[in-house]
């Protein structure tokens, strides 16, 4: 055998000998660890045990079981064994060109849409802020909801324009303190007394003092 065929036949050994990227579907993940451990089956019979799942810093995802994983071994050892892409396309959600979407596998989303929407959908959303929250509208913020509660103080400036307004009925429970004038189209009650319907005892002429109204 010439140096040329040697050479070959050494390298074709060595080839084999390493271990190539493969496709697998996930049986089971322990996400105790500080790194995710997971457990596949390849599609041409390779497994894949204890193998780690490599995510991006700051982002982290429960993968559900029947995904796809693109298994990577380092160096080409089995040992070395690194997960470095899934995908479950039963709970994928489409986006267009240039938008994105971060999901879960019940359907809730948040979508990074084409135009600079922020769309977000789910059952229950829950924002914990420990200091100060902002949120800067230049039209307007609409709360589409048939209760609004305000476990706090509310204060209502009118900076930005003329009046605050409200059209609806207002029920309050407590003391109001009022400074200015009050400006009504209709009638005011006080202690079950009219202010426009109201009528006097003891009516006399001259400069006495009328009875309390009634």
């Amino acid at each position: 055998m010439d140096i040329a065929a040697l050479i070959d036949d050494r390298i074709r050994r060595a080839l084999r000998a390493l271990r190539l990227p493969f496709r697998a579907r996930l049986t089971q993940l322990n996400g105790a660890p500080g790194l995710q451990l997971a457990q596949g089956q390849g599609l041409a019979g390779e497994q894949a045990q204890a193998v780690e799942v490599l995510q991006q810093f700051g982002f982290s995802s429960g993968i559900p079981e029947g995904s796809q994983l693109i298994v990577l071994p380092l160096a080409g050892r089995s040992s070395a064994n690194v997960v470095i892409a899934t995908e479950h396309g039963a709970y994928r959600l489409k986006v267009g060109p240039g938008e994105a979407r971060m999901y879960s596998q019940e359907g809730a989303y948040i979508h990074l849409r084409r135009g600079r929407v922020i769309k977000a959908e789910c059952d229950d959303f829950r924002l914990r802020v420990k200091n100060a929250a902002v949120i800067e509208a230049g039209r307007g913020i609409v709360l589409d909801t048939p209760q609004t509660t305000v476990t706090g103080n509310l204060t209502a400036t009118g900076e930005k324009g003329d009046t605050v307004e409200m059209t609806a009925n207002v029920a309050i429970r407590g003391d109001i303190t009022q400074d200015g004038g009050i400006v009504s189209s209709g009638d005011h009650v006080a202690g079950g007394i009219s202010q426009t319907g109201h009528t006097h005892t003891g009516v006399r002429p001259g400069g006495g003092a009328t009875g309390l109204p009634q």
